[in-house]
């Protein structure tokens, strides 16, 4: 048995034997060093365990001030303020439809109303051309009375409507 356990010692590849013991210590070395990486690992999921508790905890008060607020709204009141919303969008479409009827019948009488400003226009023209020739008569007049002139024109006409009287009588 000894000689047996000799050769098969001796059948046994001695480099093959080094490659493997060597392998085992590089995977010792590396489940060393990831071992490190687990308390790492595991710091960071008890830290995020306990933000989700936290997180849980913030929402479980804010639902309860939700229900608090939910808790003190009468649904009277909700159906009411929504039977006045439904009442004025009724009105504002009433609104909307009757500006709409208004501004067809303006746009169906658009030509009278460009006519109609047409004519304000010519009618603004005549008066200021009006403007000008009562400016130049009273220009004349002012100037037949500043001249001493008006004193012969009165006279004249005071003798002219006398001789009507006259043949009058």
């Amino acid at each position: 048995t000894l000689k047996a356990a000799e050769g098969l010692l001796n059948s046994v590849d001695k480099d093959q034997i080094k490659s493997i013991v060597a392998n085992v210590d590089t995977v010792t070395a590396n489940l060393k060093e990831t071992s490190k990486q687990f308390d790492t690992v595991i710091g960071n999921v008890n830290t995020a365990v306990g933000s989700i508790n936290d997180f849980a905890k913030q929402t479980q008060g804010t639902l309860a001030k939700v229900n608090g607020v939910l808790d003190g709204i009468d649904p009277a009141d909700v159906k009411e303020a929504l039977a006045n919303i439904q009442k004025a969008s009724a009105s504002a479409d009433k609104a909307a439809s009757d500006i709409a009827k208004v501004t067809d019948k303006i746009a169906n009488r658009s030509d009278d109303i460009n006519d109609t400003i047409k004519n304000a226009r010519q009618l603004a023209q005549r008066l200021n051309d009006a403007s000008v020739r009562v400016d130049g008569i009273l220009a004349k007049v002012d100037k037949l009375l500043g001249s001493g002139e008006a004193d012969g024109v009165m006279a004249d006409a005071r003798a002219t409507l006398k001789s009507f009287k006259q043949v009058a009588d």
